[in-house]
């Protein structure tokens, strides 16, 4: 009977240590995940060959459900409404032993994977794009560790995701660690849209002459230019005042030029524009002068500046700004000559013009005649001539007088008796004054 109780005892203390050993034996748990629903948490008791006929497993999944099942271990699963952190509790109830086990386990409960892509907007060179950006992932679940890839398949790592300068499909991964421990993913494509900068390449127009104008539109000022583009033209580096005729400018500044591509990429630069200013070129007032006199025209000289007179006829010289004039006119009306000046700022070659006019007048000539003998009751019959610009004479002189009269060239000169005792009269024919600055002339005559 002894030995019957001793039995008895061992077999209890022995089922016990197989069902108890570590505490809770039957209360270790596993967790079963699927990549396809992470919020469907599956749970499975632990268990040995021992078990007694009669456990109860109560589960309380933390999320105010619960699950309950009797003798052998089973799996048993709860889909978690909201990814989070919950505590799972298995109590196991040995009913033989009235024995109670309870397993307390914080798992985190994620979304399954689920990558929504917007693919960023296109920006010009030399901006990059930043596919870290939340935007670019925004509207997708379960997100964890994002990676960033050149490939679909995940196995070359893109360098710098956040500053992307070369257009092209790239590819983000969204990778999920479930509670079961196993790694749960979706890589899906993004696409990266860089446009090239168009680039201006500027010569500036040749400088020019006032008044211009200088054309900026010509395909010379532009030439060698890369990216195509609509080109327009403005006064200000910010392009917000535009130039008005771009092709007929008349004044010296620094202009801009806009080019504007398909895709909207800009450049802009500026470009020169030269136009010097005129020189002032001054022939002087139109002169008047006698035959074989002296006058100056032109005005005066500047260092900075050459002078060439055309024609070069009775000038001092052609290449000074106020050069002396002689001109010699042997007829009978005045000659008229214009004279052009051409001064030219010698730095740029800019010229202007100017003309006056030289009026030379033929001097007034007259010859009395040559002498002449006549008897005490004669009379002399003169021969005047007069020429060049003179248009009339008179005689003077003598005490005698004159038939028709002293302004007759060919008058009759009768001696008055004075005249006739002395032996001699001595008469004067002198011109009129001509009109300009030529004075009259006179010539005598003896009888």
């Amino acid at each position: 009977m002894k030995f019957k109780k001793l039995l008895i005892l061992f077999s209890i203390l022995f089922l016990q240590k197989e069902i108890f050993a570590d505490g809770c034996n039957n209360g270790a748990f596993t967790i079963i995940n699927n990549c396809n629903n992470l919020l469907n948490v599956c749970f499975t008791a632990g268990s040995t060959s021992d078990e007694p006929s009669h456990t109860d497993y109560t589960w309380d999944f933390g999320d105010g459900q619960t699950g309950f099942y009797q003798n052998s271990a089973q799996t048993i699963c709860n889909t978690y409404t909201t990814p989070g952190t919950y505590t799972v509790t298995l109590t196991v109830f040995v009913v033989p032993q009235n024995k109670t086990c309870v397993i307390s386990r914080q798992i985190t409960v994620t979304a399954s994977p689920v990558l929504l892509i917007t693919s960023p907007a296109p920006v010009c060179e030399p901006l990059t794009i930043d596919i870290t950006d939340p935007a670019i992932t925004s509207g997708s679940s379960g997100l964890a560790s994002i990676t960033y890839w050149n490939d679909a398949g995940a196995t070359n790592p893109l360098a710098n995701p956040s500053a992307i300068s070369v257009s092209g499909t790239y590819y983000i991964k969204n990778t999920v660690i479930a509670p079961s421990g196993i790694h749960c993913s979706d890589i899906q494509p993004v696409t990266v849209v860089i446009y090239p900068k168009p680039v201006l390449t500027i010569t500036n127009p040749p400088a020019v002459c006032a008044p211009g104008p200088v054309d900026i539109t010509t395909s010379a000022v532009t030439a060698g230019s890369t990216g195509g583009g609509l080109l327009s033209y403005w006064t200000d580096p910010a392009t917000t005042n535009p130039l008005v005729s771009p092709n007929a400018i008349l004044n010296s500044a620094t202009y801009y030029i806009k080019t504007v591509t398909p895709a909207g990429c800009i450049d802009v630069k500026p470009v020169t524009v030269t136009i010097y200013p005129l020189p002032i070129s001054d022939a002087g007032i139109d002169v008047t002068i006698c035959s074989g006199s002296t006058a100056s025209v032109g005005t005066t000289s500047s260092a900075t500046n050459s002078y060439a007179w055309l024609p070069s006829t009775g000038l001092t010289s052609a290449t000074v700004s106020d050069p002396g004039i002689t001109t010699v006119n042997n007829g009978t009306v005045p000659s008229v000559t214009t004279y052009t000046v051409t001064t030219t700022i010698i730095a740029t070659g800019c010229n202007t013009s100017d003309q006056v006019i030289v009026t030379v007048n033929s001097p007034a000539t007259v010859n009395a005649g040559p002498a002449q003998t006549i008897c005490a009751d004669g009379t002399a019959t003169l021969a005047g001539i007069i020429g060049g610009s003179a248009t009339s004479a008179f005689w003077g002189g003598g005490n005698g007088t004159y038939a028709p009269n002293n302004n007759d060239l060919n008058a009759v000169y009768t001696p008055h008796p004075s005249e006739i005792i002395a032996g001699s009269a001595t008469l004067t024919l002198v011109t009129n004054d001509p009109s300009g600055p030529c004075p009259t002339a006179s010539s005598s005559i003896i009888i």
